[in-house]
């Protein structure tokens, strides 16, 4: 088995639940081939009292409205690159939840975003927050 040499570039970040933009710069710049590890804890609300950990709530089950439908709502979400306004499409969102390692292929370079999954139209409604680590080592060669 292959461990890699964590670096944290990021620790006991505490992301507000976005309500105000779809999506929070976490980190100005990160650019591939890395191997990215994000880990979250605690309680959000993704609606008045339903709240949730970092996994998202699996009573609501996958809806199609969210920014990734293969995620439960609530879920941790991330994305390279872009603002804090859009989408890339969920074939470029990862699901991170309370613990994601994922590779950021050479090709791929942006600042770094977090927020919760949900429908767009539902943000105004989010409160709470997680605390975050982000750690990175270099991709395997």
């Amino acid at each position: 088995m292959i461990n890699p040499n964590w670096t944290i570039i990021l620790t006991n970040y505490a992301l507000r639940a976005p309500s105000s933009t779809l999506w929070v710069k976490v980190l100005d710049y990160v650019q591939g081939p890395r191997t990215l590890r994000i880990q979250a804890t605690g309680p959000w609300s993704y609606g008045g009292p339903a709240t949730c950990g970092p996994d998202g709530d699996p009573a609501l089950g996958f809806e199609h409205g969210n920014l990734h439908s293969n995620a439960l709502r609530g879920c941790l979400l991330a994305k390279i690159g872009g603002s804090g306004g859009d989408t890339p499409g969920e074939a470029k969102i990862q699901a991170v939840g309370s613990d994601c390692v994922f590779d950021i292929p050479e090709n791929v370079s942006g600042a770094l975003f977090l927020t919760m999954n949900d429908h767009p139209k539902r943000f105004h409604l989010h409160s709470g927050r997680v605390i975050v680590t982000i750690s990175d080592a270099p991709a395997p060669a």
